[in-house]
């Protein structure tokens, strides 16, 4: 494979260049294209001899978001890939925002100057439920990703948070054993977790792997206390505040270990928390605390060689990007609202850590689920590989 080897050998330079438009979000340029996402959409679907140009709408988080920008350039990669392999032209506009209210009212603007496809990530999915019936109800694809929306009868892309949390939660009890010993929580103490938004359904699920865990704790070391602390916003200094806090009133002592939830409220709230109060994270440290994380952005990374986070449940941005254009433009060029066969199948993802793409089930929402594979930094992956999206120059500084 030629490119998308860094992310499988080639370091991506281009940057994401955004300029206003007029739905209020940002509209990119799209990179050069990788030879994954070209034979990914060869193999999706042939050249269409009918329609020469589309308009999609890509509804996301805000525009600062490292990991939605990871997602986007990994769309844009797709797109240009899919232009070229089958003669079209895909014309996208980007709405970026952290607010229900203005991703919909976006959205609705776009749907009134006319799309042939939606990717979705929902501020919050239940207020797009209604939006997506009715765009499939005009034939419209929409492939929602990331955050599900309930009830949503259209395919849903996103990685396992389940297991992603439970990856974390092992590498809590692992680190504490080998840093404390067998009997480490004999004296009870706190394992504090925290939280962006409880109503997200990604982060609901990387709590409940964190807890599926962390909860077996119980039997054999009842004094230890597993707290949460919930609805941060994914920001840094809220994250800080309540480790903090928690400092405060437990004591740095008796602080175990912090899980969170993704990357931001670790690196840039819990471990500076922890080194204000005095307390140690680097491994081999006395009474070291673990910090765990989920996305895997290059803040996180950088933070793992500078031996502070001590791990973090990779979740693959531009991987994401690619499979939600793949399936979009398999619908938008058979005329369906339902991803073809096997479509999923990308043969350069084989052996790959967020491989293979498998389609499950979900009792929240009805339609397809595509789910990509969460992996351990740096027990399974190291910080060096080049696997890492945020190793393709679009993970942050």
């Amino acid at each position: 494979m030629a490119r998308f080897r860094k992310f499988g050998g080639l370091l991506f330079a281009t940057a994401l260049v955004a300029s206003a438009c007029s739905s209020g979000g940002t509209a990119t340029t799209a990179p050069a294209a990788s030879q994954a996402a070209s034979q990914a959409a060869a193999s999706a679907a042939p050249s269409v001899a009918g329609k020469k140009e589309y308009n999609i709408a890509l509804i996301r988080w805000e525009a600062g978001d490292i990991f939605f920008n990871g997602v986007q350039y990994g769309e844009e990669q797709a797109i240009k890939d899919i232009e070229a392999a089958n003669g079209v032209k895909i014309n996208f506009k980007v709405v970026a925002a952290n607010d229900a209210a203005k991703q919909l009212d976006g959205l609705r603007a776009l749907m009134a100057q006319g799309i042939d496809g939606v990717s979705l990530v929902p501020w919050q999915g239940p207020t797009m439920t209604d939006v997506i019936k009715e765009l499939l109800s005009k034939n419209i694809p929409v492939v929602v990703h990331n955050i599900a929306a309930p009830d949503s009868a259209a395919p849903f892309v996103a990685q396992d948070n389940t297991e992603a949390g439970a990856l974390a939660g092992q590498a809590i009890l692992k680190d504490l054993e080998d840093s404390r010993g067998a009997d480490w929580g004999k004296d009870g103490g706190v394992i504090l977790m925290l939280r962006g938004d409880i109503n997200n359904s990604f982060d609901a699920e990387r709590a409940a792997g964190y807890h599926s865990v962390l909860d077996q704790l119980k039997t054999k070391f009842p004094n230890v206390q597993i707290i949460e602390r919930a609805n941060l916003g994914y920001q840094a200094e809220p994250a800080r505040t309540a480790v903090g806090d928690a400092i405060t009133r437990y004591g740095i002592d008796k602080i175990l270990a912090i899980g969170s939830v993704d990357g931001t409220m670790a690196v840039g709230g819990a471990i500076p928390a922890i080194q204000a109060a005095g307390g140690n994270v680097a491994p081999g440290s006395p009474n070291r605390i673990p910090v765990t994380s989920m996305d895997c952005s290059k803040p996180e990374l950088d933070s793992i060689a500078r031996n502070e986070l001590a791990h973090c449940s990779e979740q693959p941005a531009v991987v994401e990007g690619i499979l939600v254009q793949t399936l979009l433009w398999d619908m938008m060029s058979h005329g369906t609202i339902t991803p073809s066969k096997g479509v999923e199948n990308v043969a350069d993802w084989n052996g790959k850590p967020w491989a293979p793409v498998t389609i499950a089930s979900n009792p929240t929402f009805p339609g397809p689920w595509y789910k990509t594979k969460p992996f351990s930094v740096p027990e399974t992956v190291p910080v060096e590989s080049d696997f890492h999206w945020a190793n393709a120059g679009v993970g942050g500084n």
